[in-house]
């Protein structure tokens, strides 16, 4: 009767930890050198807060050299999801934010951390015409 008793205690422990790790995960002592970030943007005009719809966000990252990415364009609300990759072995990632229509000022960026979701406001400059 008493290894039950041990053998129930033990499973016990277990199930606890195993719970903690599914609910809390391993905490920011992760080593991975490289992770897929979500990028929630909002992009609205300087000078009157609007929000900004079609406005064409780029990415770059250090070992892509000079090459810019299409990674999306913001919806009538101002709104883009990004989802991009990163490679902490390299330089973080740059983003661009570019008017075709020439009303707004482009804007580059680099977030030094992402984590793995992040909400951003970007405000852009109108031009002066």
């Amino acid at each position: 009767m008493k290894w039950l008793h041990n053998l129930l205690k033990g499973c016990t422990l277990t199930t606890a930890l195993f719970i903690f790790q599914a609910c809390y995960g391993t905490g920011p002592g992760d080593l991975e050198s490289e992770y897929d970030s979500q990028l929630d943007f909002n992009i609205v005009s300087a000078s009157t807060k609007k929000p900004i719809g079609n406005i064409s966000i780029f990415t770059r990252q250090e070992k892509d050299g000079e090459t810019w990415t299409d990674c999306g364009k913001t919806d009538s609300f101002g709104n883009a999801t990004v989802y991009t990759h990163i490679d902490l072995h390299s330089s973080a990632p740059e983003f661009r934010f570019s008017d075709r229509n020439g009303e707004y000022q482009a804007k580059d960026t680099t977030f030094n951390y992402l984590g793995r979701h992040r909400d951003i406001s970007i405000a852009l400059k109108e031009t002066k015409q």
